[in-house]
């Protein structure tokens, strides 16, 4: 049995192109996981902040298409009754690695941005923040504007509502939408749908269609509570 053990990397500071493609690096009997929680440089984001993408906090993996398609397939044929197909459809979405992807590295892509770019000043005491802070009323309506697909960077996205009915479909033991980011599927967390504030609700912000578009989880979780200048991109609205 192939041992794997989980180590950071040694001094963050790892050549892109030594490690972009995959953070698993097989060294004959062990897999060693790279991990850039507590890190000054993420493995997957690189060095270079010339080759950072202008659009997301972290560009996602090529195959990233192919896993969103498998997972409508996967939904098609579950939704007829056949678990089976449901279920290879499923493994073809490489769900492990989706989750290693979004929980090591996506989510905590803005902080190494933010260290480059820097930060803008604090808003002035006493700003006022929309009273509405929750956006889930405009999410049956801005989901549909945007063609449920993540405004930064274009992956297609899918709904609780449909992750959950899937999670029904097939069972708990197969699919978890929900739970910790060590238990839920990678589809539950890299292509899940949620709406983001362009610009923070805690900056400001307002929680209306005009400063809410529809992100997936890695990029809304990565941009956090930054700006788009002190992350370095674009505002998704104007493309």
């Amino acid at each position: 049995m192939r041992d794997s053990r989980i180590v950071t990397c040694p001094t963050g500071r790892l050549a892109k192109s030594e490690f972009a493609a995959t953070r698993l690096l097989d060294v004959g009997p062990a897999t060693i996981h790279l991990v850039c929680k507590g890190v000054p440089v993420c493995t997957e984001l690189g060095t270079d902040p010339t080759q950072w993408s202008a659009t997301s906090p972290l560009w996602p993996k090529g195959w990233f298409p192919k896993a969103t398609q498998s997972f409508r397939e996967a939904y098609r044929v579950g939704e007829a009754g056949d678990l089976e197909r449901a279920l290879a459809h499923l493994a073809d979405t490489r769900g492990p690695e989706l989750r290693d992807w979004y929980d090591v590295h996506a989510q905590n892509s803005g902080n190494f941005r933010v260290a480059h770019f820097g930060r803008e000043p604090k808003p002035k005491s006493g700003l006022e923040l929309d009273a509405l802070r929750d956006p889930k009323r405009f999410e049956g309506e801005l989901f549909e504007r945007d063609g449920f697909r993540c405004r930064y960077c274009g992956t297609d996205v899918f709904s609780t509502a449909m992750l959950k009915r899937f999670e029904r479909m097939v069972g708990l033991h197969n699919f978890r939408a929900t739970g910790t980011n060590a238990t839920r599927h990678g589809v539950a967390m890299a292509f899940r749908a949620v709406l983001d504030h362009v610009e923070p609700y805690n900056r400001g912000g307002r929680t209306d269609p005009s400063n809410l578009v529809t992100s997936c989880w890695p990029c809304n979780y990565g941009k956090a509570e930054y700006t788009l200048p002190e992350l370095g991109l674009r505002d998704p609205r104007a493309v």
